[in-house]
């Protein structure tokens, strides 16, 4: 097609697509009675198509559907890191070249290009390309970096609250992140402090001390969505959308509504036990994001009189 392959000189214009997706090859050296024997080692591929069998079950446990051609969620350039020793494999997105490379173990740092999304126990996929049956919504593990892909699109134990009701629940995870950390990690706890001093964002004012957030779900819906995920212990989501109308003065030059998503994942156990498992830090920052999102928005209505448990009600 008379494109270059930027990564070879020499041997003729071929583009990624031009290029043959084969298995890397390397030769290894041994000693036997003085004489030297040239051995070829097959490398296999760090970055596979994900099996229909184990690709299927992260999907539905999620509600993702993939069928249309409107969903959100990158079927086509979702792979699976997989590592000879490693006891977990990594489900992970990555940019149309990458995806196109035929790379092998030995390009470890070309984790760090893709996005992943989850994690799952290696006995999940087998090595002669059988998946097994057993996987459950407790093998995938999520990770940070990819939740907010997944918050796009999931359907399933997936819970979507509204502003103040997000707030409430980063904050309680907040307050019983730093009550845990109280007593272990000192330079830890030293660094959600100093998030939190950086504004007046005060976790204890801003959680209920009394009910949990995922026992006082008051829609139908996000209750049932709780119910699902006791149901089938396992990892979930929760996350808000938040809305900055064009008309706030802290937009310049006005123009449409400005709509961002906030998220982050949990954990729930066998005994209904729910461990958030995004960074203390990271939820630490983001209540200080969302605690100025409120301020600002509250201001910007005009009705500076009214007592501030009234403003976060109304908000």
């Amino acid at each position: 097609c008379g494109k270059i392959n930027f990564g070879r000189r020499g041997v003729g214009s071929r583009c990624f697509g031009c290029k043959a997706r084969r298995h890397h090859s390397a030769t290894r050296t041994t000693e036997d009675n003085n004489n030297r024997v040239v051995v070829q080692v097959r490398q296999r591929p760090l970055l596979v198509r994900p099996k229909a069998s184990v690709l299927e079950s992260f999907l539905e446990l999620f509600g993702i559907d993939t069928s249309s051609g409107s969903s959100s969620f990158p079927l086509e350039h979702t792979r699976v890191i997989r590592r000879a020793k490693a006891k977990e494999h990594m489900i992970v997105v990555v940019s149309d070249a990458l995806s196109k490379l035929a790379i092998s173990e030995s390009w470890g740092p070309v984790r760090e290009l893709g996005v992943t999304l989850a994690a799952f126990p290696r006995e999940e996929e087998h090595d002669d390309g059988a998946g097994s049956n057993t996987t459950t919504p407790a093998s995938f593990r999520l990770l940070d970096e990819g939740v907010s892909i997944l918050a796009r699109c999931a359907t399933r134990r997936h819970f979507q609250l509204k502003p103040l009701d997000f707030v409430n629940t980063v904050a309680q995870s907040v307050r019983l992140g730093c009550s845990i950390l109280a007593g272990g990690s000192t330079a830890e706890s030293e660094r959600v402090k100093a998030t939190l001093d950086k504004s007046s964002a005060d976790a204890d004012a801003l959680g209920d001390k009394d009910t949990m957030w995922y026992d006082s779900l008051e829609e139908e819906s996000m209750s049932s969505v709780w119910e699902a995920c006791k149901a089938s212990p396992g990892y979930f989501i929760v996350s808000c959308e938040c809305e900055i109308p064009a008309s706030s003065s802290s937009l310049e030059g006005g123009g449409d509504a400005t709509t961002g998503r906030f998220s982050f994942c949990g954990c729930v156990d066998d005994g209904g036990n729910v461990e958030v498992k995004t960074s203390l830090r990271v939820m630490a920052a983001m209540l200080v994001v969302l605690h100025r999102y409120s301020e600002v928005i509250l201001l910007s209505s005009g009705d500076d009189d009214d007592a501030p448990v009234t403003k976060r009600r109304r908000l």
